[in-house]
């Protein structure tokens, strides 16, 4: 074990993490509810952008109009990967429209976040 003076600040907070059975239980099934229950498994493809921004919101990195990693709104860890289709043919490709159609989602998954 390191000394406290000798720790980075990412480790400490690491550290001070409260662990127990019962808490790895509670995350597990808070984790669970998220996948199964809540608003991640309620998009399709087929649905609209703005249907998405509801339960997830943009993410830093690279991304184009049509392909862009948005994380869940309650736990930035949690991410998709979602493709778009443009909702007109009116200059496709420049730019997000609200109306633009999910052509596929990625299962969820779990990363650290990106910050431009």
């Amino acid at each position: 074990m390191l000394p406290e003076w000798a720790k980075g600040q990412a480790l400490i907070r690491d550290e001070s993490v409260p662990m127990s059975a019962a808490l790895n239980e509670e995350r597990t099934k808070w984790i669970g509810k998220i996948l199964r229950l809540r608003q991640i498994s309620t998009i399709e493809p087929g649905m609209r952008r703005s249907d998405l921004l509801r339960v997830f919101k943009t993410e830093g990195g690279l991304s184009n109009p049509t392909q862009r990693t948005y994380v869940y709104i309650e736990c930035s860890y949690i991410r998709v990967s979602v493709r778009f289709k443009a909702a007109t043919t009116e200059s496709p490709g420049l730019g997000e429209n609200p109306d633009d159609i999910i052509e596929s989602i990625s299962q969820p998954y779990l990363g650290w976040s990106v910050m431009d």
